[in-house]
């Protein structure tokens, strides 16, 4: 069993209306696998978690935290 970290990128993005500004947040997550292929399933279900419960406001308009995908992921010894 191996553990990695994953660096997972989001942007907050208006749902109506236009936007001049798309604050990001990355966010770093860890996770436990036997294999590349678990651990992208894992990271996997967490995008889609995120991204389903991303609702939010900015600049007092309705806006949702979108998760744009990993941007690094690297094991941990």
């Amino acid at each position: 069993m191996t553990w990695f970290v994953a660096s997972l990128i989001s942007v907050v993005e208006l749902i109506d209306g236009d936007q001049e500004e798309y604050p990001v947040e990355e966010t770093f997550y860890l996770f436990e696998a036997h294999s590349e292929a678990e651990l992208n399933e894992k990271v996997t279900k967490e995008i889609t978690s995120l991204n389903r419960t991303g609702s939010c406001h900015y600049y007092n308009k309705p806006a949702r935290w979108h998760c744009l995908g990993a941007r690094k992921i690297r094991s941990v010894y």
